[in-house]
């Protein structure tokens, strides 16, 4: 599957451009089952223009299976904290 120019496999974590990923777990709520991450693919994750990708998270687990996911993605400055730090 190709993403972007020169990027053969974005799940090989020793490619270049996917070796900026970083990822935390912002919040997990054992009693509501719901868990919020939050992943950042790094420089050259951008479609266009300088940035990173960010994506949000979020997960309703029960019974020990994930029920439903959902998804939010903006492009931020490099070098942006997620703010959990």
């Amino acid at each position: 599957m190709h993403f972007f120019p020169g990027l053969s496999d974005y799940e090989n974590p020793n490619d270049s451009k996917a070796g900026g990923i970083t990822q935390r777990v912002m919040a997990v709520d054992e009693e509501m089952g719901v868990v919020a991450i939050r992943m950042n693919f790094g420089p050259g994750s951008t479609f266009r223009g300088g940035g990173e990708l960010d994506v949000f998270h979020s997960f309703k687990i029960y019974d020990g299976v994930i029920r439903a996911a959902e998804a939010f993605f903006k492009q931020v400055p490099a070098g942006t904290k997620s703010g959990w730090e």
